[in-house]
């Protein structure tokens, strides 16, 4: 079993330079919502609101995203989505659309769930279009039966091909609890690093997911 987890955490680290271990001092809050509705033959469709905010009150950024997946296989699913987008920037508030299609491959290792979303995002902001590629791979461990927590990790790269570079990245560490039978929760830290004047900087985040499942 520790062999697994550790093959497993060595899975999620192993692209991340260890430059990103490091942030500076900002910390932001997200908000994230999420119901979902199962339909026949694996097919989940979901509406998703997000906010976030810097100094844990003042919004910059909301979106509301709504997406239909297909579980295809055990191993394989499929996501197309939608996601539109508020940013603020001093007092004006911009608009971003931004279509996106994921596959996510999914193993499990000796009870530890492991999963590798692969994402292409079309991006249009102020008449400006582009494609973004990201890549997430993440472990999920054990439940922890005693206190009905799932720990995970994961790790996060983004491809912008406006730039032909990397210029993103998260590493994440929480856990998955039930609120009910039909509510849940993920609490989380995220490191993200962005790529700004050659050099990275780095954001705390803590994010608060909350999930209800309609059937």
């Amino acid at each position: 079993m520790k062999k697994s987890v550790l093959i497993s955490l060595m899975i999620v680290t192993i692209s991340v330079p260890l430059s990103f271990l490091f942030a500076d001092s900002d910390w932001q809050c997200w908000y994230h919502y999420k119901a979902s509705l199962d339909l026949k033959d694996n097919v989940v469709i979901s509406v998703a609101p997000e906010f976030r905010c810097k100094d844990y009150l003042d919004k910059y950024y909301t979106h509301i995203e709504t997406g239909l997946d297909w579980k295809i296989k055990k191993w394989i699913s499929v996501n197309v989505s939608y996601r539109h987008i508020f940013t603020r920037q001093d007092k004006d508030w911009n608009q971003e659309y931004r279509p996106q299609v994921n596959l996510t491959l999914m193993h499990t290792l000796n009870k530890c769930k492991l999963s590798n979303r692969c994402r292409i995002e079309y991006r249009v902001r102020n008449d400006e279009n582009s494609f973004r590629y990201r890549n997430k791979t993440s472990c999920k461990l054990p439940i922890i039966t005693l206190l009905h927590i799932g720990p995970y990790f994961a790790e996060e790269f983004f491809y912008d091909f406006q730039v032909d570079r990397i210029n993103k990245n998260r590493i994440y560490a929480g856990v998955e609890f039930p609120l009910g039978q039909k509510f849940g929760a993920i609490t989380s830290y995220i490191l993200e690093s962005n790529m700004q004047n050659n050099s990275w900087l780095g954001i705390n985040i803590l994010k608060l997911e909350f999930k209800y499942n309609i059937n």
